[in-house]
């Protein structure tokens, strides 16, 4: 139709609710059954016909690369918060949010920020019409106070029928679970004294004056009362412990608890997969992604369970609950001399010229990191062993998932596809057994490609009895990550994703402050643990056209070892604040970090300034 409603095609969408469009979920309606199958426009090649994606599953249907091409484009304008306003005087850590059902992970999916009661959604599925989102939380009432008490005493004292003393005594006490309190949520003690007096006399004499004018029945009197009151009012008994206060009453703007964001990139094992070959290292120039594999070495990365690291060897200065006393580590151990997985031709001579390491997807609800706000990568490692002319690398960006460079989606799932494990599907992401391998490179190995799986959990401290952990032919009998197929596509998209297009950060593993710039904490106890925080905007190259808002993945590169460098990480992060920078355009030096007492032995607390009890463990010294 055209503007005017009459049968004349315009190449304009016809706006007809519940024919062409549905307006409460913007769904649009064909008025064909299969636009893209057995009812493809005729001046369409039928060569583009689709018939898949009505005749079998989704997952199958997107294997058909050449064909899964279809875009329907086109604007709209609509509304959908990703923002919800839950009040003031949230609990701390209350904010639950469910999406059909499954509760969404915080940091992550959403971020909520208790200082406003603000709830930012950044998962997209629970962005889309219809989706069943669900918010729970608790909220303290009036300022989060822990109590509320208001107490009276009345008093009378009679003199006679008609002459009375009173007194009166009220106090509205409020007190906060806090120890810093913020303006607006100070406890108070209010104090109201009140005296109060009455009496009365009889005046016969005036009775008989004024019977000489009138009859009266009545006695006349006069009666006197009268009240005073006194309010002594602390509008707030938070008192300052800082000797130059002088014990005048404190309260907080900001105090710049919680001021710190952080977007996980965690260091669970099971997360982190084998890397794509970089672009290019350092003695490594001009060489084809097929060749820089000769010279990728042996990565092992692994989880010791139960943990044998207690948090106060990381954060002497830490006080947590009982039941939160060990730490997650993940271990990384890079051993040069050693193939990698899928160098089948290898050239490990010169040990600092091999390769290796880890890769992991980040989530698509924290790729623009300017909205974010964050600035820094952040991680704390142990360097257990290394060599002085070892590097490391971050890669952060849009990165290659070809982790055998062949062009060719490697996926453990095989017709028909079900995002499942099936018997005999099981053979490692390069879809070979090993007698398959042997016969395909002309090798006499019994795993030419390196990647069987295998295992068995003593609770060993030895990262040699985790050597083949990683391995993807034959680690179905992971409970953790085994029942799904191994496959290149990280993102799950369907595709494999060969663009690059990411910055690069070079971190020296010197653990000496005073020579290693990103050191910024820790250090502080026989375990060596430091606290690594890499600006942004420090990368030591580009590859590509990289943009913060468009970050997908981060890669972790050893190289130049000419040992084993055996690295222990934990609290893995992306992290900002929630104060944005105002500074001159021409001024590159400012930044807004972190400091405080865990993380930075060298500080000191003010003096007569004390840290928070959490006063919700009474019965631990938190």
């Amino acid at each position: 139709m055209d503007a005017s409603g009459q049968p004349n095609p315009d190449n304009n969408f016809d706006w007809r609710p519940n024919l062409t469009i549905i307006p409460e979920t913007g769904e649009v309606i064909f008025p064909v059954l299969e636009p893209f199958g057995r009812d493809l426009p005729g001046k369409i090649a039928d060569s583009l016909r689709f018939q898949d994606i009505y005749d079998t599953s989704k997952t199958f249907a997107q294997q058909q690369k050449v064909k899964d091409k279809w875009l329907l484009t086109g604007k709209y304008s609509g509304e959908a918060s990703s923002v919800y306003q839950l009040g003031f005087n949230i609990v701390e850590n209350s904010v639950r949010v469910l999406l059909n059902g499954r509760q969404l992970t915080p940091g992550t999916d959403y971020i909520v920020d208790y200082n406003i009661g603000q709830v930012t959604i950044r998962n997209d599925a629970a962005l889309v019409p219809g989706a069943d989102l669900k918010i729970t939380y608790e909220k303290n009432d009036l300022f989060q106070l822990a109590s509320k008490t208001l107490l009276g005493a009345r008093g009378v004292f009679d003199f006679s029928d008609r002459t009375k003393l009173g007194f009166s005594l009220l106090n509205l006490n409020q007190q906060s679970l806090s120890d810093k309190v913020r303006i607006g949520e100070e406890p108070l003690s209010n104090t109201i004294y009140g005296i109060d007096a009455q009496t009365g006399v009889d005046l016969p004499f005036v009775t008989k004056a004024l019977d000489n004018i009138i009859s009266t029945r009545e006695m006349s009197s006069v009666n006197v009362s009268g009240e005073y009151a006194y309010m002594s009012p602390d509008p707030n008994t938070k008192k300052s412990t800082i000797a130059s206060d002088q014990g005048q009453s404190i309260a907080y703007i900001d105090d710049f608890e919680g001021a710190k964001k952080e977007i996980p990139v965690g260091v669970s094992y099971t997360a982190w997969k084998d890397l794509s070959p970089p672009d290019s290292l350092s003695g490594l120039s001009g060489l084809t992604y097929r060749q820089m594999m000769n010279y990728k070495g042996k990565s092992i990365w692994y989880t010791v369970t139960p943990s044998d690291v207690n948090v106060k060897q990381i954060w002497p200065n830490k006080s947590v609950a009982q039941e939160d006393q060990q730490a997650t580590v993940m271990d990384y151990v890079f051993i040069p001399d050693t193939p990698g997985t899928y160098n089948y031709y290898p050239h490990l001579s010169d040990p600092t010229r091999d390769w290796g390491g880890i890769m992991k997807p980040l989530s698509s609800t924290a790729n623009n990191l300017v909205d974010e706000n964050i600035e820094f990568v952040e991680f704390w490692a142990r360097v257990a062993e290394t060599s002085d002319s070892a590097r490391l690398y971050l890669d952060l960006g849009r990165i290659s998932e070809d982790v055998i460079p062949n062009d060719t989606l490697n996926t453990e799932d095989k017709p028909p596809y079900n995002d499942l494990i099936d018997n005999g599907e099981d053979v490692g992401l390069d879809g070979l057994t090993d007698a398959q391998e042997r016969a395909k490179y002309n090798s006499t190995k019994s795993d030419p490609s390196g990647d069987n799986f295998g295992f068995t959990k003593t609770g060993s401290k030895e990262w040699q009895d985790y050597f083949n952990i990683n391995g993807t032919q034959g680690n179905a009998i992971l409970t953790d990550i085994g029942r799904f197929p191994d496959t290149e596509d990280l993102n799950k998209n369907g595709n494999l994703d060969r663009a690059n297009s990411y910055f690069r950060y070079e971190i020296p593993l010197d653990t000496n402050k005073e020579t290693n710039p990103y050191i910024a904490g820790g250090g502080n106890t026989n375990e060596h643990w430091h606290l690594y925080r890499v600006p942004l905007k420090n990368f030591f190259e580009k590859i590509g056209d990289p943009s913060l808002t468009d970050i997908e993945s981060i890669r972790f590169i050893v190289t130049g070892a000419s040992k084993v460098v055996h690295l222990r990480l934990t609290e893995f992060n992306l992290t900002g604040s929630q104060w944005q920078k105002v500074i001159p355009p021409d001024d590159s030096v400012m930044s807004i970090s972190v400091v405080n007492l865990e993380d930075n032995p060298e500080y000191t607390l003010p003096p007569g300034v004390y840290q928070e009890r959490d006063r919700t463990r009474p019965d631990q010294q938190i």
